[in-house]
C-alpha cells in the first residue's frame, strides 16, 4: 500500500512495485519500532502489529486523498 503512495497505479510495473514494498517494509517497520520504543513503548508481538497496521492506515489515507484529488481535477 506504501508504494501506492509513491507511484501511481500503471507507472511501474508488478516486478518493480514488489520489490519497492519490500525495501519499503524493511525500511519503514524498524525504524518506527525503534523509535516508539525510545518512546518508551513495549515491543511485543501485538505492538509491532498495531505499528505495521498503523503504517498501513496512513498509507491508505494518503492514497485515497491523493487519489480524491487527481478525480476531482479530471471532472
Amino acid at each position: 500500500m506504501v508504494s501506492y503512495v509513491f507511484f501511481e497505479k500503471g507507472k511501474i510495473d508488478l516486478i518493480e512495485r514488489i520489490a519497492l514494498s519490500f525495501a519499503l517494509s524493511i525500511s519503514t517497520v524498524p525504524l518506527l519500532v525503534f523509535y516508539l520504543n525510545l518512546l518508551g513503548v513495549k515491543i511485543t508481538r501485538v505492538s509491532v502489529i498495531l505499528d505495521v497496521l498503523f503504517i498501513i492506515l496512513v498509507s491508505a489515507v494518503v492514497r485515497f486523498i491523493k487519489n480524491g484529488k487527481n478525480t476531482k481535477t479530471n471532472l
